[in-house]
């Protein structure tokens, strides 16, 4: 299993680099930067080993896995932003090492990039509409991050639903990608 995980890895590594090589510098230096970070991958890995399980080949499922990894990047650089983070993944943020208005255009740009990747199953009618909600969720899960701190008191499961929208949903996103392009039809598999 370790030797799968390690071949998987290596792929999207391989994909990640240089994902944006051609553009202007202030977009092309902090994308780079941020994939450069090494992260755990779970993400993409999940999205490959669903496919796989289901008997689609995982180097044709690899935009998939790719697109929620970029999907994953981008709601990090945008929390950095809101949340002041220096550090992430031992690296410094992209709002620290450049700007807040270049960590906005980069993250803006690493959405359009998973969405460019995620345009390889255009003929896959379930998964754009299932990414954009897993996108809005995250976002949802952020709003209610930034609302929280200014309430006094949050119960537990306000809070459940907060971390289930912005850490949960882009898991079971990972899983449900890697299902839909393997030919599930189930319009909604895991939410």
């Amino acid at each position: 299993m370790k030797d799968i995980v390690e071949q998987y890895t290596c792929k999207i590594e391989n994909e990640l680099k240089g994902i944006y090589e051609s553009g202007p510098k202030l977009l092309v230096e902090p994308i780079n930067h941020v994939f450069s970070g090494k992260g755990k991958r779970i993400r993409p890995l999940l999205t490959l080993f669903t496919s796989k399980t289901l008997g689609y080949n995982i180097d044709e499922a690899l935009d998939a896995a790719i697109s929620i990894e970029i999907l994953h990047n981008f709601t990090l650089v945008h929390d950095d932003i809101m949340d002041k983070d220096k550090l992430r993944h031992g690296k410094e943020t992209v709002n620290t090492k450049w700007d807040n208005d270049i960590a906005l255009l980069a993250g803006d740009a690493m959405l359009a990039l998973a969405l460019k990747k995620l345009n390889t199953y255009s003929k896959n009618h379930l998964l754009f509409p299932t990414f954009i909600n897993g996108l809005l969720a995250v976002c949802e899960g952020q709003a209610l991050d930034k609302e929280f701190e200014s309430k006094d008191n949050v119960d537990i499961s306000e809070y459940l639903n907060m971390i289930d929208l912005k850490t949960g949903y882009l898991i079971g996103l990972s899983a449900e990608l890697g299902s839909i392009i393997a030919g599930s039809k189930k319009k909604k598999l895991f939410y």
